[in-house]
């Protein structure tokens, strides 16, 4: 009666298991991202060679040392710099940069910033001002992805510090059909749940009718 009963329950439901990921420690994935390295842009980026596009020291920096200066006085040669980073698809990850910038209002000038094919930053026209910090989540659709800045400005400078990727973020449950049938929709998952309740109903009615026949 019993295995009629489990039978008669998941007959029609979807055969699903449960993969609990664990939760993985948030790595750095950028290198010398507050270009503070003795080796400059050298370590961890690619970059133009330009004498617009320098390492430079005092109030310039957000932390540390060093900040990084995009001086590029001309929009058809901005100055880049970027990263390959080795991701996972479908895992969730977190950016961060600082930006401040010095210029007159009304000039040229635009800084650009790229993650993937994501713009995770645009500035333009904007003035001075002090450091900002831009920042927000990504899910990675490749297993490498690309994090570039590029800007020119006419009269004055851009200046990039504190660079951040961390991932993956924390695990999560993942639901796998074993049958390739999909993930069950909610309303399947409540009628399993019930039939999980419906077996304990009836394996403890059995089980008390069977000690009163017995007493």
């Amino acid at each position: 009666m019993k295995k009629l009963l489990l039978s008669a329950l998941f007959s029609g439901a979807v055969a699903v298991t449960v993969a609990v990921a664990a939760p993985a420690s948030a790595a750095e994935l950028v290198s010398n991202g507050g270009f503070e390295s003795p080796y400059g842009l050298m370590e961890g980026w690619s970059y133009t060679v330009s004498n617009t596009l320098y390492i430079l020291g005092g109030g310039a920096a957000h932390t540390g040392d060093f900040g990084l200066t995009f001086i590029s006085g001309y929009e058809a040669w901005p100055d880049y710099i970027y990263q390959t980073l080795d991701t996972v698809v479908g895992e969730t990850y977190h950016y961060s940069y600082w930006l401040g910038a010095a210029q007159q209002d009304g000039e040229e000038s635009n800084f650009n910033a790229l993650l993937g094919s994501e713009t995770i930053g645009n500035f333009g026209y904007g003035g001075s001002f002090s450091h900002v910090q831009i920042f927000g989540d990504f899910v990675a659709t490749s297993d490498q992805t690309e994090i570039r800045f590029e800007a020119y400005n006419t009269t004055g400078l851009f200046v990039l510090d504190d660079v951040s990727v961390t991932g993956p973020l924390a695990g999560e449950v993942i639901i796998r059909d074993p049958s390739g049938g999909g993930v069950p929709e909610p309303g399947t998952w409540a009628l399993m749940l019930l039939g999980f309740g419906g077996i304990g109903v009836a394996l403890r009615r059995r089980t008390a009718a069977t000690l009163a026949l017995a007493a």
